[in-house]
Order: structure tokens, then sequence, then C-alpha cells
């Protein structure tokens, strides 16, 4: 049975500036720190990855002679581990936080003169935040509401102050349910579920025709749920764009990315309905976000976004594009995953020139080590065999793709998607092997449109369209 650690598996994620940060703070730390001095040494020079191997280094450089015990080790890495979540609450701790638990301390203790000048200053640096800030609200609502507590200890009562903690507490939470509603949206169509949740729905609504124009954080979410609700005016998106491009340098770096995921999410939705002019938008938010790194991991552009540009340009028949972008962008993939992903993207092209001898080349080089890589090379199989009608071929590779799919742990919740595609290539040569039977075929094709958990449904929805 392969061996298995937490903490090792977690750190084989880390990139160079995150084990750098931890190694600091482990430095930074007791002298009984030292074993986790010399064990992030060990992991960090190793060239292995292999957790058992890694286990009996670490265990016969801090008891050397001694036979080795797995108890003891899996202690110390469980204590690094506990050391880790340690170092994260101080790396997400925002430093107004921390000043206010010290104001919660000095209240706590009475001490009314320290706890007086540590409101104002706080307060002071609230007022001089940054123009564009999610987490305000709910920084002036913590402040608000322990200067409310300390004066209620002193039977007084302040009004203006109150009222203050109501309205950053009601933003605070507004913010937070446009973002649980998008976050929704991104995923699922909520007005069709909608009559499950009908007073959110209620509240929602609310928001969105109220005048946020003064409170920029509140109103570029809901400019962002706009793109939803009023996905077919074109203006809503124009406006949403400019409000980005004049807030983003302000944001904070995951909530820039998120809105411009939501811009990008936007923009396929438009090409994939039709409307081809969205093209040269992608491509730019494409170009922007490898520019700004908001569309990069640790400096990486995964496999999938590299895939997507590839699939986009192939729909559009911009082939020559495609190649171009290939090869951009083909430096910032992770060199281990380079060469496997461009040659299957260099796959699909030729399979949609007309190439198909040297896709199926590519196809079949056996040089994808990646499962997720091999899966889509196997789904790409499928459809050539399908359109040459190579019958033996296709059920071979349908029974092989099926066995693969299912092997224990691959894939998680998302093989569905997968598993589908394959039933209805199936159903649908099954339909066409009789006579291509109309009736069935357009029962496939609403089916097809309908099926929320699929994967290649425009190539889906054109085979069963073509009758």
């Amino acid at each position: 049975m392969e061996a298995k650690n937490q903490f090792l598996e977690l750190f084989f994620q880390l990139n160079a500036d995150e084990i750098r940060g931890f190694t600091r703070f482990i430095r930074s730390g007791q002298p009984k720190d030292h074993d986790f001095n010399r064990v992030l040494g060990i992991i960090t020079r190793s060239v292995t990855k292999d957790i058992r191997a890694l286990k009996i280094r670490i265990f016969e450089s801090l008891h050397p002679g001694k036979s080795y015990d797995d108890l003891i080790i899996r202690v110390l890495l469980s204590d690094l581990l506990a050391k880790f979540k340690q170092y994260l609450v101080i790396m997400d701790q925002n430093p107004l936080e921390i000043e206010i638990r010290y104001l919660k301390f000095l209240r706590l203790k009475n001490l009314e003169r320290q706890f007086e000048n540590q409101f104002d200053q706080v307060r002071e640096k609230t007022a001089n935040e940054k123009i564009f800030n999610e987490n305000i609200y709910s920084i002036n609502y913590q402040l608000e509401f322990e200067k409310f507590r300390f004066e209620t200890k002193l039977n007084r009562f302040n009004l203006e102050r109150f009222s203050k903690l109501l309205v950053n507490f009601d933003h605070s939470v507004t913010i937070q349910k446009l973002k649980l509603y998008l976050e929704y949206l991104n995923f699922k169509n909520f007005i069709a579920d909608s009559s499950e949740y009908r007073e959110f729905e209620n509240q929602i609504q609310n928001l969105l025709h109220q005048d946020w124009s003064s409170y920029p954080e509140i109103q570029m979410n809901v400019l962002a749920l706009k793109l939803f609700t009023e996905f077919e005016n074109d203006a809503a998106f124009e406006y949403f764009s400019q409000s980005l491009n004049q807030y983003s340098e302000a944001m904070d770096a995951e909530v820039r990315k998120d809105f411009y995921y939501t811009a990008l999410n936007y923009c396929i939705r438009k090409i994939n309905l039709g409307r081809e002019d969205y093209f040269d938008q992608v491509l730019s938010l494409y170009d922007h976000g490898v520019n700004a790194q908001w569309i990069l991991d640790n400096g990486y552009m995964s496999q999938v976004t590299y895939k997507n540009i590839v699939s986009l340009c192939i729909r559009m028949k911009e082939y020559g594009l495609a190649e171009e972008l290939m090869l951009k962008y083909k430096g910032i993939i992770q060199k281990r995953e380079q060469e496997s992903i461009f040659d299957f993207n260099q796959a699909r092209i030729f399979k949609a020139k007309g190439n198909i001898r040297q896709a199926l080349v590519l196809l079949n080089s056996n040089r994808y080590k990646d499962p997720l890589i091999e899966l889509h090379v196997r789904i790409e199989l499928i459809k050539i065999y399908f359109e040459a009608r190579e019958i033996n071929l296709l059920n071979s590779q349908i029974v092989s793709t099926t066995r693969f799919i299912n092997k224990a742990g691959r894939f998680g919740n998302h093989k569905i998607y997968y598993l589908h595609f394959i039933q209805y290539v199936q159903a649908l040569h099954a339909a066409k092997a009789k006579n291509g039977n109309p009736g069935k075929l357009n029962s496939l094709l609403l089916q097809i449109k309908k099926e929320p958990d699929l994967i290649e449904r425009a190539w889906l929805v054109q085979v069963a369209s073509n009758q």
C-alpha cells in the first residue's frame, strides 16, 4: 500500500515563496522547534517525493543508529502540520483585526484611557484605507461594536454610533449575500430553482434595484450579478468592464481574480450562444490574465486554461492563431506538462483541419502520463472513430475508456460528465445505425441540450443534428 502523510502531501504542493515563508516562521520559534528546522531542510533538499523513503530519511537524521519507529515520525509530522496551521492564521490576519483584538482586550480589562486612545488610532487607520476594500465594512463594524460595548458598560448610549454600527453590519452582510448568489450563478441556473429560495431571491432582487454608486465594493458585486440577470444587455457588460478597470489595481488579488473570471465566463457564454463578436474580448482577457497573473497559479497556466484557449480558436476556425497562442503560452505551463499538453492540442488542431492521420499519430504517442490529459486523448479518439465509422475501434475505445474512468479514486464527482458523454455516443451510434432514425435522433438532441453534467456538448449536438 502506498505510504501517505498529510503534511508531506501538503508540503509538496507549496511553491518556493510559501516554503520560504513557513521556514522563516519555524526558525523564529522556540529552541524546541530545532527538529522542525532539520525536517524542513531534509524535505526541501530531497529529490524524491516518495513518502516512505522521506520518513525513513528524517528518522535516520534525527535518531542515528536507532531502529525506525513510524509512530515517532507520524507525531513529529503531525506537530509540523499544526505549526503550518498556526502560520496560516498569522499570514491571513488583517493588521486592523489584530488592532481590534487588542482594543477588545483593553475593554475587558477596563483600561478606559488606553481604550479611547486605541480606538482613535484604529479609526484613523480605517479612514485612510484604500478606496476599494471589501473587508472595510466588517472591520468598521467590529470597531464600532467594541466602542458600543465600551460605552454601554459606562451607561452611555450614542444613537449616531449605533446607526454607524448597523450600517457597517448591513453593508458587510450585503457583500456576502451578493457574493454567495454570484458564486451559485457561476455553476447553476439559479433562476430555474429559485422556488426553493424565494425569500433569498427577493432580497437579492431588492439589492439589485438600489443605488450603490457611493459604495464601490457593493456596486461591483451588483454589476457582476447583472451580467446574469441582464445577460442580453451588452451595455451591462461594458459598464462592468469600465468599473473593473477603474478599481482593479486597488482590489485584493483574490477579489480581482474573481471579477475578471466573471467577465471571462460571461464572454465565453456569449460566444457559445453565437455572439462571435466577443471572440477578441475573450482573447484580450486571457492575455490580460497572463500579464496581470490573475489567470496563473504560482506563475503557471493550468492545462485546462491552455486547452480552453485552443478550443476557442478551433471553434472559431482560427487554426493559425491557435498554433500561435499554443507557442506563446507554452513556456508558462509546468515543464513536466509542457510537451504532452502541447502535443494533445496540436492533435486537436490537426483533427479540426482534417489531418486525421497526423492527429492519430500524436494521440497514440503514449506520452500522456497525466490521467486527465489521457482521458481527453481518449475522448478525442472516440470522436475520430465515430466520425470515421470505425466501429470496432470505437467500441474498443469506449470499453477501455469506461474502465479507465471508473478506476478507483480517479476524477471524483467529475467522472459522471465523461460517462454521460460515452452513453450519448453509444445512443447516437445506435440511432444512426437504424437508418438514421429521425425521431430517436431528435429525442437525443433534446436530452443532450438539457443534460447538465456533460462534456463535448457542442460536438454531440452537431452529431445529433446531422440527420
